[in-house]
């Protein structure tokens, strides 16, 4: 069968244009009725009262949802014919509803059939029931500033079939997760419609979308009738790894229609439990210099786990500093006192204040303000405290978390829900200490609430080459994108990196650049020459763990050499190989499309010479 393509574009642009009329309008009659004084208001009858101000309290949210359907008013459209029907209906699926013009929400029910190829489709309603019936065509499309780039169309009387596609750039400009609403697979969506009560993991390799996944697993739980009334936006928290990881989705929740989730990290989270003011300073690891933290780190450790402590929270460094005294060395009490002179807690102090707390109160809670009425109609301000009950937290890069750390997050849920969503992956951990499996929590995930994606979505077919050459096992699929080879400079100092930074960087423009170091502290030159250049992404790689630049450049790699580590215990020397090894992957693994490595030697060289008791980086 012949398709008159051009016939079929100028409908489907015909159609946008028409959208977008209906768009405005509705836009307007909100502003309208919105904007109404207050007279006017009194001057209505009380339903239209109540309808004004319902119209009122949801405008600017409903403005907002608007304004992005302008821009890209659907992405499927389905021809079907229910069961025991004559009539074809026509429906069309979008991140938001338009229901005056059948544009559906991606989370309807009916959305699942998005997924079927032209023939026989079943579906669910939320009350249980069965609809059945015959999709006859389907047509996939891409639409972006209110122009279709990609036309695709397919039915039960000819195969998919190319329409249309522009030459447009993928290009992503700044921080934005991989848009998989219209590519998401059908097992990708069974994961978002799973049940919501109980813990579920998302794991895959970095690139794999787990985030993306996520956090449109959130939005369903939100937006779908049969689960919306269970989770309050107020009552979810959303773990992040740091500040920068917050904007990032800060930035990328409100495009889903979350709004109003409490988004924190877990140091965040933990002091205001505690009541621990700005004058604490919150640090992962204490680095202090001339000292070995992976040492100090592990004596912590080992304290934390003696299950033996007693303190109280009100005092903090006071009685860490009694309690540490005879469990710490000579140079370890050294360390610590140095760190309290400096008003610094790390991740390991702030896991035992709040292991106590708990122990000591039986719950989590924070002291709220809020704003009353006295009986002589003055406004006053009151505090209460308000016990900490999440219907639902999200913890992003779980296995960089302690096994207490996740336990003591388990004890913040309501007793209803009870809902823990981890995402990550337990083969790229980066911190000493972190879980190691799930008996460590008390967590027993059922094989079908234990999700691993193996897709990767992010890095070209040459980056991967590239990671595989270095000695990493990965899998390169088939039809993943072609890219530019990985470009390996051996410069012997940091400035040398940063004028071979400037160099690429004057010749081409990119949309997102990140520039990673394991050290933060080596990055200071970096800082000092982009300053100002809000493209350039300068970052740790644990502070860029879980972000995608278009073009990455991984410096001073000679700091992945670990050979000084050969003194330590043995158990010790091997978490810390992992924890290297794991690093360097996340930074190889963090660019889109470009990747420049850069060091005093080459990078195999590097992995060549890392031999400490006769192990290898394995």
């Amino acid at each position: 069968m012949n398709l008159d393509k051009e016939s079929l574009l100028k409908k489907l642009r015909e159609h946008i244009f028409s959208i977008q009329t209906q768009i405005a309008i509705i836009r307007d009659d909100l502003l309208i009725i919105g904007n109404k004084s207050i007279g006017e208001v009194r001057s209505l009858a009380v339903e239209d009262r109540m309808t004004h101000w319902q119209i009122t309290y949801y405008k600017d949210q409903r403005i907002e949802e608007l304004r992005q359907l302008n821009l890209s008013p659907y992405f499927i459209k389905c021809e079907i014919q229910y069961e025991g029907s004559d009539e074809i209906k026509i429906v069309y699926f979008s991140k938001f509803q338009l229901i005056e013009q059948s544009i559906y929400s991606w989370i309807a029910p009916v959305s699942t059939v998005r997924f079927e190829k032209p023939g026989p489709f079943t579906f669910r309603l939320p009350d249980g029931r069965k609809r059945t019936g015959t999709l006859l065509s389907k047509d996939q499309y891409l639409i972006v500033d209110g122009k279709p780039v990609f036309f695709a169309t397919e039915s039960l009387l000819y195969p998919r079939t190319l329409v249309y596609q522009e030459h447009f750039s993928t290009k992503k400009q700044g921080f934005v997760l991989p848009e998989i609403v219209e590519l998401m697979e059908k097992t990708q969506d069974q994961v978002i419609r799973v049940s919501g009560k109980g813990s579920l993991v998302v794991g895959g390799p970095a690139g794999s979308g787990k985030t993306t996944l996520a956090l449109h697993r959130i939005a369903y739980l939100l937006q779908s009738p049969d689960t919306a009334r269970l989770y309050d936006p107020s009552t979810i928290c959303i773990l992040v790894q740091d500040i920068g990881s917050k904007k990032y989705f800060s930035g990328l929740l409100p495009e889903l229609g979350i709004k109003y989730v409490q988004i924190n990290t877990f140091s965040e989270w933990a002091m205001a439990i505690l009541g621990l003011g700005q004058e604490i300073k919150y640090v992962h690891s204490y680095d202090h210099q001339g000292a070995d933290v992976y040492v100090y780190e592990q004596k912590k450790l080992e304290f934390l786990r003696a299950n033996s402590i007693a303190i109280n929270t009100k005092l903090p460094f006071v009685y860490l500093e009694r309690k540490y005294k005879d469990y710490f060395s000579e140079r370890e009490m050294a360390i610590f006192l140095e760190q309290k002179k400096h008003g610094v807690i790390d991740r390991i102090d702030l896991t035992i204040l709040l292991t106590k707390f708990f122990e000591k109160n039986g719950s989590f809670s924070t002291t709220e303000k809020r704003t009353v009425y006295t009986e002589a109609g003055t406004l006053v301000s009151r505090t209460r405290k308000k016990k900490i009950a999440h219907s639902l937290i999200l913890v992003d890069e779980f296995q960089n978390y302690l096994p207490e750390q996740l336990a003591l997050l388990k004890l913040a849920l309501d007793s209803e829900n009870g809902s823990m969503l981890y995402i990550g992956d337990l083969a790229q951990q980066t911190r000493l200490g972190s879980i190691r499996n799930w008996n460590e929590i008390g967590e027993e995930i059922p094989a079908e609430r234990n999700i691993c994606l193996h897709k990767v979505y992010r890095n070209t077919k040459q980056i991967l080459k590239y990671i595989r050459e270095v000695g990493f096992e990965v899998v390169i699929p088939n039809e993943i994108k072609e890219g530019s080879v990985v470009v390996e400079k051996v410069l012997q100092t940091a400035q040398e990196e940063v004028e071979y930074v400037i160099s690429v960087l004057k010749d081409v423009k990119f949309a997102s650049v990140g520039i990673l170091a394991k050290n933060k502290e080596y990055l200071e030159m970096f800082r000092t020459a982009f300053v100002g250049q809000m493209e350039i992404h300068i970052l740790s790689i644990h502070e860029a763990q879980g972000l995608e630049f278009e073009c990455v450049f991984l410096v001073g790699v000679g700091y992945f050499d670990v050979g000084y580590i050969q003194e330590y215990k043995e158990s010790l020397r091997v978490e810390v190989k992992k924890i290297y090894k794991d690093l360097l992957y996340i930074g190889l693994t963090r660019s889109m499309s470009i990747l420049h490595v850069l060091g005093d030697r080459k990078l195999s060289e590097v992995f060549h010479g890392f031999s400490i008791g006769g192990g290898t980086l394995e």
